[in-house]
């Protein structure tokens, strides 16, 4: 499918910047909106967040992300001996971060820093992910990275999970959407959750996943072979877009996303991308805020809810 189809126009008002700390203290916060597109009526409703729990029958299950994200800053130094700041954002596979540059401080290819309090560490750029601030990077003496990392007070078991979230949420350069290579996710779904999931599914109950993490995340661990969710771990490329059947989630509760990315090609996948675009340009996304912070939007794909 063309990529144009998921273009629409969003103005920079309706955009909030990534600064969690002022979000945390933002009273818009409690009075957040949700857009719900219900698939099969082809409907679209604005209300406010806190009716979401009138979409939730008995017997769904609702499931989350539990990871936290890195955000550990590091003074390097460069082999010219210049002082930098560069954040640790996440994990990849190979001994491979994602890392950017403080103050949006360009960082270029084949740049080497190494860790003021440890010059044992060092961190090689690679490769700058298209129009983002992040960085993709190898990491020399990973073990030593992880040692200094609980040093300081940082739990990996905790935020691994989503080490890429931000990355995965990209804008599309090819003409087609089907074209695009997808950034690897940690994910780990425990044998607890699998059970639930799969008892609410033998009887009838719907899945509910917040976020497009939490969706890659239950359909990469769906099995064929057993035809249910089994508990597993491990890194991810799974890209819903055009022609993915969707095998565990049943509805969706997600940002609203910017025009031409790939989570709005996932989101697409769950509402129709007809319904979606329907929606993005509707009069009720005007007064809407978007990315990570805003406004959201809840898809339910069946008749009985919307």
């Amino acid at each position: 499918m063309l990529t144009e189809k998921y273009d629409f126009r969003i103005t920079d008002q309706m955009t909030i910047p990534l600064r969690p700390h002022w979000i945390a203290n933002d009273s818009y916060r409690e009075k957040c909106k949700m857009l719900d597109l219900n698939r099969s009526k082809g409907e679209i409703h604005k209300v406010d967040f806190s009716k979401l729990t009138d979409y939730i029958k008995e017997g769904d299950v609702i499931c989350f992300n539990d990871s936290t994200i890195i955000n550990h800053m590091f003074i390097c130094k460069t082999r010219q001996n210049r002082l930098i700041k560069i954040v640790l954002e996440g994990f990849l596979p190979n001994n491979r971060v994602i890392i950017s540059g403080l103050l949006k401080e360009r960082l270029n290819s084949n740049d080497v820093f190494y860790l003021v309090d440890n010059p044992e560490i060092s961190i090689k750029i690679e490769q700058r992910f298209s129009e983002e601030s992040q960085y993709r990077a190898v990491v020399e003496n990973h073990e030593a990275l992880i040692c200094y990392l609980a040093s300081h007070g940082e739990r990996l078991d905790e935020y691994v999970d989503s080490s890429t979230e931000m990355l995965s949420n990209r804008k599309i350069q090819t003409k087609c959407v089907e074209d695009v290579t997808i950034n690897e996710e940690y994910y780990e779904v425990p044998q607890a959750t699998a059970d639930i999931i799969n008892t609410a599914k033998q009887n009838g109950g719907r899945i509910f996943a917040v976020g497009t993490t939490v969706t890659r995340c239950l359909e990469s661990a769906y099995s064929r072979e057993h035809n249910c969710l089994k508990a597993s771990s491990g890194w991810t490329a799974l890209y819903i877009h055009p022609g993915y059947q969707l095998k565990v989630v049943d509805c969706l509760l997600t940002n609203l996303h910017q025009p031409k990315t790939t989570h709005m090609v996932l989101t697409g996948q769950f509402a129709g991308v007809d319904l979606l675009i329907k929606a993005y340009t509707s009069e009720h996304i005007q007064s809407c805020q978007f990315d990570m912070f805003g406004d959201c939007m809840l898809i339910i794909q069946d008749e009985g809810q919307g």
